[in-house]
């Protein structure tokens, strides 16, 4: 694997673990939650061969969800 490929496994592998880590266990939300104040999160999930993950613009159809974080005391 050459330098640009661990690269780019590694942007793969960082954003898929804040997904799964993090973002995949908060309730999800429409897109409504955008303009509600309070914290929300909007992910994006690219295929392997978007060329997002080389710095460039996406080139695919990407699936954008919404999470939002839970009301805390």
């Amino acid at each position: 694997m050459n330098r640009h490929q661990r690269r780019r496994r590694a942007v793969m592998d960082k954003h898929n673990r804040f997904v799964r880590d993090y973002v995949h266990h908060l309730p999800e939300a429409g897109p409504d939650v955008l303009g509600k104040p309070g914290l929300s999160h909007m992910v994006c999930y690219h295929d392997e061969w978007c060329q997002t993950y080389d710095g460039k613009g996406c080139n695919g159809e990407p699936v954008i969800r919404f999470f939002a974080e839970p009301k805390r005391a």
